[in-house]
C-alpha cells in the first residue's frame, strides 16, 4: 500500500497506482461481488476526472479572447484565485452522489445485522491436532 505513493507524477497513472495498491486487502475482505464493484467504482471515477477535465479544457477552449479578458477580470480576484461559477454545482453533486455510491455501493446497515462469520474464516489459522 505504499508502492503508489512511488509512482509517476501523471494524473491516470498515479490514480491507477492507488486503486491496485488498495485492490489486495478490498478482494481478500470480499465476499462475492464487491470486487468487480470496486473496479467499476475506479473506472467510473476516472472516467469523471478526464470528463471533467475534457469540459474544463472546451470551455477555456471556445471563448474568445475578448470575452476571456471580461470574464477574467469579473471571476478573477488574484493571480490563481477565481469565484464560484454554476458549473461547479454539477462537480459537487456528482461527487456526492459517487461518494454515497462508494460508501453504501456493496450492501446495507441491514447486511451488518446478518453478518456471516465464514466470510472470516480465510483469515484464521487452524492447526490439526491429531492424538497418535
Amino acid at each position: 500500500m505504499v508502492l503508489p505513493l512511488f509512482s509517476a507524477n501523471g494524473l491516470l497513472s498515479r490514480l491507477t497506482s492507488i486503486f491496485l495498491g488498495f485492490a489486495p486487502p478490498f478482494l481478500l475482505l470480499s465476499i462475492g461481488y464487491e470486487a468487480v464493484f470496486y473496479g467499476a467504482l475506479a473506472l467510473v471515477l476516472m472516467a469523471w476526472i478526464l470528463f471533467e477535465n475534457t469540459v474544463l479544457y472546451l470551455s477555456k477552449v471556445k471563448k474568445p479572447s475578448s470575452s476571456i479578458k471580461i470574464v477574467e477580470d469579473h471571476l478573477t480576484l488574484d493571480h490563481d484565485t477565481r469565484c464560484l461559477q454554476l458549473s461547479d454545482v454539477r462537480i459537487h453533486l456528482i461527487f456526492m452522489v459517487l461518494f454515497n455510491v462508494a460508501f453504501f455501493g456493496t450492501g446495507n446497515f441491514a447486511s451488518i445485522a446478518s453478518f456471516e462469520i465464514s466470510s472470516v474464516y480465510r483469515f484464521i489459522t487452524v492447526f490439526s491436532v491429531s492424538t497418535a
